[in-house]
């Protein structure tokens, strides 16, 4: 990556071919990055002149702001450390379900309340999608756990009618 000069006028911005999202608000001056020849952007955000300065990463978001434009969105230093941390709470809650019943009616209640815990809270977006995805399997043993008790209800109700 490599940086190049900050662009003060808009003019000098569009100039220089670099890929905008026009809803975006940039600083002026902005600062403009190139990756080889592959791509011109603006660049907002915060920068390290040291990987070794960021003490730990997380990478929290990543987004479809318009097509072929991605947002990512990272995090650093202490708020990073605090993603993972929550990340390790989150992942200790998400586990917890696995050891309670397919009760027809709590374990749905308890994962749709931890699904919404899990969405609200800034950790690292691959582990996000996989916590997801462990709700979601849990979700399943629950659905499968009302359609035996329902199972069960209409067997008991066409025997005692048939008796």
């Amino acid at each position: 990556m490599l940086p190049l000069p900050s662009c003060h006028s808009r003019k000098h911005k569009l100039s220089i071919r670099v890929r905008a999202v026009f809803s975006e608000v940039y600083p002026d001056p902005v600062r403009v990055v190139q990756i080889e020849d592959y791509s011109v952007e603006f660049c907002a955000g915060t920068h390290v002149s040291n990987i070794a300065d960021a003490e730990a990463f997380v990478l929290a978001e990543e987004t479809a702001v318009a097509k072929g434009i991605r947002r990512i969105i990272a995090l650093t230093k202490n708020a990073a450390f605090k993603a993972i941390q929550t990340g390790t709470k989150m992942t200790t809650k998400v586990d917890s379900l696995k050891s309670l019943k397919a009760d027809p009616q709590g374990l749905d209640k308890i994962a749709g309340a931890t699904r919404k815990d899990v969405d609200a809270a800034f950790i690292s977006a691959t582990l996000k999608a996989d916590l997801r995805s462990r709700i979601e399997n849990v979700q399943k043993k629950a659905t499968q756990a009302k359609k035996l008790a329902l199972a069960q209800t209409i067997n008991l109700v066409l025997n005692t009618l048939t008796n």
